[in-house]
């Protein structure tokens, strides 16, 4: 009765540690990137004015997100909402204002959409090389690199006026046809029916699909859905890695399980118990370890649980449908490396561990004997 007291009070003791070790890597994790600005009345009591894409989120009503230092178990950086009444806004205008005499720290955008009373971690924005996917549930209008161009006596003008003066052309231009323009940061690389892919030399890094969302709201839809494959590379990178956290927990059970089987005997050797504690041990310091070799995207995290299973596959196989129907198979070469490191990762660790029990196991059995 002891022994098998022993034995559940070490398996506890297993999991405690693990959660240990785990809990503030998925606090990290789980928290919202945000890009933070502060804004303060320059003293000559006018409003201040900030961009819209503070106010508008996707699957959100329109508010404004402010940042405070929590306190106690809620410590740290916070969400709230900053009061309808500090600021204005008019449909017309492609700004915000917010009333004078404060000074507002307010989220401009982030990484998903924000939580009210969530943590949030505050990120510096930096640029770099990335390639964005773009998916809308319908179809998309052809996609141009650059403004529409009106050509005066041999000369190509953007947009329809003429550089340098007030006067616009009104000579009836024929309806034009539906189409969306990019960026001059962005050029199309392929599109097809309801999604597109497209490279930016200059993306925010890390990504956050709401300033993209943004810029296409309008000219594909409130619903276009962005990912970012950079991202998709570092979810996939990061799933060998998991897989080694999750086997140390389930090789620590079975050595555990092990060292309850073999002290079962009487005249057991204490050396092998002593070998099944070490390497128990071992497996637990490893985690710190493990859990620094990788950082999941946070534009791919759901926004409740790191263990929402369905929010994984939901994301991922969509991008792999829209990939595939760009005939792309960057996305499901990805997915099939790690996949297969994962397996073997896993497949190794836990048939040593096995081995080594049963070869304990056998030996302590045949000493008893």
């Amino acid at each position: 009765m002891k022994r098998r007291v022993l034995c559940v009070i070490s398996f506890l003791l297993i999991i405690l540690a693990f959660f240990t070790f785990v809990s503030p890597k998925v606090e990290d994790e789980m928290a919202t990137l945000v890009d933070a600005r502060k804004r303060q009345n320059a003293g000559n009591g006018r409003s201040i004015q900030i961009s819209t894409i503070a106010l508008l989120w996707r699957d959100s009503d329109e508010r404004i997100y402010s940042i405070s230092e929590g306190k106690g178990w809620e410590s740290g950086l916070r969400l709230s909402e900053l009061s309808p009444m500090k600021y204005k806004h008019e449909s017309w205008l492609d700004h915000v204002e917010l009333a004078p005499g404060d000074e507002y720290w307010y989220v401009y955008s982030a990484s998903r959409t924000p939580v009210l009373g969530g943590a949030v971690k505050k990120v510096t924005i930096s640029k770099g090389e990335d390639t964005y996917l773009i998916w809308s549930p319908e179809a998309i209008a052809p996609i141009r690199d650059t403004p529409p161009t009106v050509t005066i006596g041999g000369d190509a003008f953007h947009g329809g006026w003429i550089p340098g003066s007030d006067v616009t052309i009104f000579d009836p231009p024929p309806e034009p046809e539906p189409e969306v323009v990019l960026p001059n940061s962005m050029d199309l690389i392929s599109q097809k029916d309801n999604v597109a892919l497209v490279s930016i030399n200059a993306g925010n890094l890390p990504f956050f699909e709401h300033s993209v969302w943004y810029t296409f709201r309008q000219s594909i839809g409130e619903d276009v859905r962005i990912y970012s494959l950079n991202d998709v590379h570092q979810l996939t990178s990061s799933l060998p890695w998991i897989a080694g956290v999750g086997s140390a927990l389930v090789c620590s059970m079975i050595l555990c399980a092990s060292a309850w089987i073999v002290t079962s005997k009487k005249g057991y050797s204490k050396k092998i118990l002593l070998t099944h504690v070490v390497l128990i041990a071992v497996l637990l310091a490893s985690l710190p370890l493990l859990l620094k070799c990788f950082d999941l995207p946070a534009s791919l995290m759901p926004s409740e649980s790191i263990l929402d299973i369905s929010h994984y596959a939901e994301e991922l196989g969509r991008i792999r449908e829209s990939m595939a129907l760009m005939e792309d198979a960057t996305v499901d070469s990805l997915l099939s490396s790690a996949t297969a490191v994962s397996v073997l990762v896993v497949a190794i660790c836990i048939t040593a561990v096995c081995i080594y029990s049963s070869i304990a196991i056998f030996r302590t059995y045949k000493k008893s004997k």
